[in-house]
C-alpha cells in the first residue's frame, strides 16, 4: 500500500505573549525561526514586471500530463493538513470581470522552511487543486524555491475549469526541507461563470504560508474574506516517503529576546510554540536557562492545541548573575505528559543583554505612511509631537511606502521596503526600535515617558562629510560599550532623511467632517478645512488633497537591518572609530538643500533585530547623540565653555577630552575644579565630558 502525506494551504493561530515587561523588549526572534524572505517579485504587489527569476524559469511549452484521481489510501500519520476555509465576512473584487482575451493567472501557497522540514526526503507525487473559472490553456504546476525565487520543478498540464484536478507527476520533485511555493499558472478567458476565482481564506501569522495570485500583479490573499464563493481554492500536495506527522510533536517556533536591568524585578519573556503533531496537547513543561541559573514550568491548556494550533507563553526568567551578553535555553521537556515525538524541534535560544545601570537610550520612532493613505495626516501630527516634545529621547524617521492601489507615493523610498514589510501593522503606523509594533504615532503620545526613560549599552557618535562635491556623504561611526561584545552581534544601518519638503499632495479623509468628528482631537481640527490642493473623484466620491510640510523624511537606508555593517568585538570602556561608509546622496535630493539633510546611524542587536540606539547630525557635521543626556538628575553639572582656542571646563572628578570631527583625540584631562583644556588648532571640534556617571558633549568651532 502506498503511503502519502497530505500539504495544503494553512489557518495558523496569531499568537501574542499574554504579558510583556516593559524594561525587557519584545522582539520577536520567533519571526527568524519560521519567517522566510520572499523573492522581490511577490513582495511588491505593483510592479511593472514582477516575474523576475520566476518568468526565466518557466518552460513555454512544458510536455502535457494528464489529470489522475488519487485512489490510493491516506496513512493519516503522513497527512500534513493545512486546513482552509470559505467565509463572508467581506467582498474581494478579484476577477469578477474577466476579459475576453486569455489573461495569464497564477495561484500558489507558500510553505516556511520549519513545516518542510517535517517532510525532508518524500515526493510529492500529486498536486491538487480547485481551479477558477474559463477557458484555460497553457497550463503547468510548479515548485518555487523561496529562498532564491526560482522555479525548481515544473510540469505541464490540463485542467478542467471550476473544478477539481489532481495532477499526477512525473519526475516528481523532492522535498529539501527548504522554504517553497507550490502553484499553477493557467491563461484564462470567457469564463463560463461570472464570479469570484478563488474562495478560500488561508490566516497565517505571516506572508509565510499565505497564497497567493497573479492578475497583472502578485496579491497576498491571506488576509483576505470572500463572499458569494465558489470553492475553496487550497492547493494540496500528496507526497509519499518515510517522513510525517508524529505523535506529542510541539514545536519551538521562536522567542523574544530579553533586554533589562538586574536591579529591576523578574522579567518575562515570551515563548512561542506550535503543534504539528497528530495528538491534540493538553499540556507541556518547560526549562529555562541562563548563565548558569535555571527555572522550569508547566503549561496546562483548558482548550487543547490542535493541530497547527499556536500558544504563546510568558516565561518569568531568571537573571543572570552580572552584566553583559548571554544567549539563554527555552527547552519544551514534556508534551502531554510524556516525550515529544519529535524533540529536535523542542529548544530556541533567549538572547539576553543584562544591564547595570548605563547610558541613556537614544530610542528611533519609524513611522509607515503615505501620501495616498487619507488617514496618515493623523500621522504627521503625531511625529510632529513626538519630535518636538521628546527631542532629547527619540529619533523620528517617517518612512513612506506606495498604498493599496490608489496612486504612487513620490516620497516612497525603495531601500526600506525589507523593514516596512516586517514591521508595518497598517498606515498610520510606527514601531519603536523595532521592538515595539502597532503604534499609533499620534494615539501613543502620552504612553511614550514609560518606554523611552531606559538605559542601554553603547554610547553612538558620528563624523559626517560630504564626497564628490556632495554627491556622497563619508559616515565616520564611533562607539562605546559599557559592556563585553563579541564580534558581529551589532550592525549599524544609516539613513539619510529630509526636512522641509512642501509641494508634494497628502490624501485627507478628514476634510469636511463634522465638528463632533474632532472631540478630544482639537490638534486635528485644522484639517477639517485645510485648503485643498487637488481633487479627484473615484466612482462617485470625492477625495481631497492638501500639501503639508514633510519632516524627517527618509530617503534612503543603507544596510537596513545592519547586517552589511557589523561591528568587531569590543571591550567595555573602549572607544572604536570604525571605518568610513560612503554613502550616495539621494537623487531626490535637491543639492541646494543640504542644510535639511540628516544622517541616522542604528545600532542594531543581529540576535533579535531591535535597534539598541541611534545618532542623528546635521548633513557634514558631526556628534555624540547618545549619553550626553541624563536618566536621572545629577547634583553637579560640568560647565562647559568656550574661550579662545580652547575648552573651559568646571567640573569636580570628571574626565574630559577633545576630538576632532573625525573622531581623533586631540586632548583630554582631569577635571577637579576648572581646567582649560586647549584645541591645538582652528578648526571644528567637540568636547565630551564624563561626571558623575553622566556624560556631556560640547561642539564648537574654533
Amino acid at each position: 500500500m502506498k503511503k502519502f502525506l497530505l500539504l495544503i494551504a494553512a489557518v495558523v493561530v496569531t499568537m501574542t505573549a499574554s504579558a510583556q515587561s516593559k524594561t525587557f523588549g519584545k522582539s520577536q526572534v520567533g519571526a527568524k525561526v519560521e519567517k522566510q524572505k520572499l523573492p522581490d517579485f511577490l513582495l511588491k504587489a505593483k510592479t511593472v514586471n514582477p516575474f523576475g527569476d520566476f518568468k526565466k524559469g518557466l518552460v513555454a511549452t512544458p510536455k502535457k500530463q494528464n489529470i489522475q484521481s488519487r485512489e490510493d489510501e491516506l496513512d493519516e500519520s503522513k497527512v500534513l493538513d493545512l486546513w482552509c476555509w470559505a467565509d463572508s465576512m467581506a467582498s474581494i473584487q478579484g476577477l469578477i470581470n474577466m476579459p475576453s482575451s486569455a489573461t495569464e493567472l497564477r495561484w500558489g501557497v507558500a510553505l516556511p522552511e520549519g513545516l518542510m522540514q517535517k517532510y525532508t526526503g518524500n515526493t510529492i507525487d500529486q498536486i491538487a487543486f480547485y481551479t477558477t473559472p474559463g477557458t484555460l490553456t497553457n497550463c503547468s504546476v510548479w515548485v518555487m524555491s523561496l529562498t532564491t525565487g526560482k522555479v525548481v520543478w515544473q510540469q505541464a498540464c490540463s485542467l478542467v475549469e471550476f473544478d477539481a484536478n489532481v495532477i499526477a507527476c512525473e519526475n516528481p520533485y523532492t522535498i529539501t526541507g527548504e522554504p517553497v511555493m507550490v502553484g499553477y499558472t493557467a491563461y484564462v478567458k470567457s469564463p463560463s461563470v461570472k464570479g469570484y476565482p478563488v474562495a478560500s481564506c488561508v490566516y497565517p501569522t505571516s506572508v509565510d504560508g499565505g497564497a497567493y495570485f497573479y492578475y497583472g500583479g502578485w496579491y497576498n490573499t491571506s488576509t483576505w474574506f470572500y463572499e458569494d464563493c465558489y470553492a475553496a481554492n487550497f492547493i494540496q500536495c500528496y507526497t509519499s516517503g518515510t517522513a510525517g506527522r508524529k505523535d506529542n510533536d510541539l514545536t519551538v517556533i521562536g522567542t523574544d529576546g530579553l533586554r533589562g536591568e538586574l536591579s529591576a524585578g523578574n522579567q518575562q519573556f515570551g515563548a512561542y510554540v506550535r503543534n504539528y503533531g497528530m495528538t491534540d496537547i493538553t499540556s507541556f513543561d518547560y526549562t529555562y536557562e541562563v548563565d548558569g541559573n535555571a527555572t522550569s514550568g508547566t503549561v496546562n491548556l483548558t482548550t487543547p492545541l490542535g493541530y497547527l494550533g499556536g500558544k504563546a507563553v510568558a516565561v518569568t526568567a531568571v537573571k543572570p548573575n552580572s552584566k553583559g551578553i548571554y544567549n539563554g535555553t527555552f527547552t519544551v521537556t514534556k508534551v502531554n505528559g510524556g516525550n515529544d515525538g519529535a524533540a529536535e524541534d523542542n529548544v530556541a535560544p533567549v538572547p539576553v543583554v543584562a544591564l547595570d545601570g548605563g547610558v541613556k537610550r537614544m530610542n528611533v520612532i519609524e513611522e509607515w505612511t503615505s501620501t495616498e493613505c487619507g488617514w496618515c495626516p493623523r500621522g504627521i501630527v503625531g511625529l510632529d509631537k513626538i519630535k518636538n516634545n521628546y527631542k532629547n529621547d527619540v529619533i523620528p524617521i517617517s518612512v513612506h511606502h506606495w498604498f493599496d492601489h490608489q496612486g504612487d507615493d513620490p516620497l516612497d523610498v525603495p531601500s526600506y521596503e525589507e523593514v516596512f514589510l516586517t514591521y508595518y501593522r497598517g498606515l498610520p503606523d510606527a514601531a519603536i526600535n523595532r521592538e515595539i509594533t502597532g503604534v499609533d504615532p499620534y494615539a501613543v503620545y502620552e504612553k511614550l515617558p514609560s518606554i523611552f526613560n531606559q538605559h542601554c549599552e553603547a554610547t553612538l557618535g558620528l563624523a559626517t562629510s560630504d564626497e564628490d562635491m556632495g554627491a556622497s556623504v563619508s559616515i565616520t561611526p564611533s562607539i562605546e560599550f559599557n559592556i563585553d561584545v563579541p564580534a558581529k552581534y551589532y550592525g549599524l544601518a544609516y539613513v539619510i532623511t529630509e526636512d522641509n519638503i512642501t509641494g508634494v499632495d497628502q490624501l485627507n479623509y478628514y476634510y469636511g467632517k463634522p465638528d463632533s468628528y474632532f472631540e478630544g482631537v482639537d490638534d486635528l481640527k485644522f484639517l477639517q478645512t485645510v485648503t485643498p490642493t487637488d481633487q479627484k473623484a473615484d466612482s462617485g466620491t470625492m477625495y481631497y488633497y492638501y500639501q503639508p510640510t514633510f519632516n524627517d523624511i527618509a530617503r534612503t537606508i543603507d544596510s537596513p537591518l545592519g547586517d552589511e555593517h557589523l561591528l568587531p568585538a569590543c571591550k567595555a570602556g573602549e572607544k572604536v572609530t570604525l571605518d568610513p561608509v560612503v554613502i550616495e546622496m539621494p537623487s531626490s535630493i535637491e543639492s541646494s538643500k543640504t542644510d535639511d539633510v540628516n544622517v541616522t546611524a542604528l545600532l542594531i542587536d543581529q540576535r533579535t533585530g531591535v535597534i539598541v540606539t541611534a545618532s542623528r547630525v546635521k548633513f557634514g557635521e558631526s556628534g555624540w547623540a547618545v549619553g550626553i543626556n541624563k536618566v536621572e538628575n545629577a547634583t553637579d553639572e560640568p560647565v562647559i565653555e568656550v574661550a579662545e582656542g580652547a575648552f573651559n571646563v568646571t567640573a569636580e572628578n570628571a574626565t574630559a577630552k577633545v576630538y576632532t570631527m573625525d573622531g581623533k583625540l586631540v586632548t583630554s584631562a582631569t577635571v577637579k575644579g576648572s581646567a582649560s583644556i586647549p584645541t591645538f588648532g582652528n578648526g571644528a571640534y567637540i568636547i565630551r565630558v564624563e561626571a558623575n556617571g553622566q556624560k556631556f558633549a560640547k561642539k564648537a568651532i574654533f
